[in-house]
């Protein structure tokens, strides 16, 4: 195997052109053109709920300043 490390959490097989995720103790793997359609989904999905007023993801607050930040 000829492996490549993109990350902690990921890695390229370079010989049979897939992508590897883990995720806490559960690990998926997807040919490179199937991870990048999977990456696009959940980029929009993301966006969804970044300009989508009603889901509140989490926020974090300044305890100095007062200020909330959205997460």
């Amino acid at each position: 195997m000829n492996l490549k490390i993109i990350n902690n959490d990921a890695f390229l097989d370079e010989d049979t052109h897939t992508v590897s995720v883990q995720f806490d103790r559960v690990t998926f793997t997807m040919m490179v053109e199937e991870f990048l359609d999977f990456y696009s989904t959940i980029s929009e999905i993301k966006d969804f709920f970044d300009s989508s007023p009603e889901y509140l993801v989490g926020q974090e607050e300044d305890v100095e300043s007062g200020s909330v930040y959205y997460i």
